[in-house]
Parts: structure tokens; C-alpha cells; sequence
């Protein structure tokens, strides 16, 4: 046995060693980066439908109770409401503007 090979190893060698083994497994490593990139863009486009849907559903709903609300209305009275005209002008409800002398 020779001196050298009781020696404990350098911080060179042990940087040496270590680059190696990265270099060995670089495919594995480019895989793994990969896929940890694209797991956010994944997950976000997946919450993003998922938002949809919920705001889908809660428009669905609301036209659905206003057409509950719309019905019921129709059964316990002889027609449907009249609609309010001032919200379709300009002019707040019940202002009534006097006629030009």
C-alpha cells in the first residue's frame, strides 16, 4: 500500500467526483427539471377551468331562481310585473319632469 492511497480525499476530488455523477445522470436531471416546470402552468390552467366552471354555475343559477322568482310571480298574479321604465332613461326613479310652458 502506498501513501497515497491512505490519504482522505481532497476537496478537489471530491468536486471532481461529484460533477461526474451529475454528468452521468443529466438526462434524469433534464427530466426532472422539466416536469417541476411544468407542474405550476398545469395546476394553474386547472384552477383557472375550475374558476370558470364555478362562475358558470353561479350565473346559471342566478337566471334560474330570477325565472323561479318570475314564475311564482305569474301564478299568484293574473300577468307578469310591468317593467320599470326610469331605469332604462337617465332620469332616477319617481322624478318627474313638469311639462315646458
Amino acid at each position: 500500500m502506498t501513501q497515497e492511497d491512505d490519504d482522505p480525499p481532497t476537496q478537489r476530488s471530491w468536486l471532481s467526483n461529484t460533477v461526474k455523477q451529475l454528468v452521468d445522470c443529466e438526462p434524469l436531471f433534464i427530466l426532472l427539471m422539466t416536469c417541476v416546470g411544468f407542474l405550476p402552468m398545469f395546476t394553474f390552467f386547472a384552477i383557472q377551468q375550475a374558476q370558470l366552471a364555478a362562475s358558470r354555475t353561479e350565473c346559471k343559477s342566478g337566471l334560474k331562481q330570477l325565472g323561479l322568482a318570475l314564475y311564482n310571480y305569474e301564478a299568484s298574479h293574473p300577468m307578469l310585473p310591468a317593467p320599470e321604465t326610469s331605469q332604462l332613461t337617465d332620469e332616477p326613479p319617481g322624478s318627474e319632469t313638469a311639462p315646458a310652458r
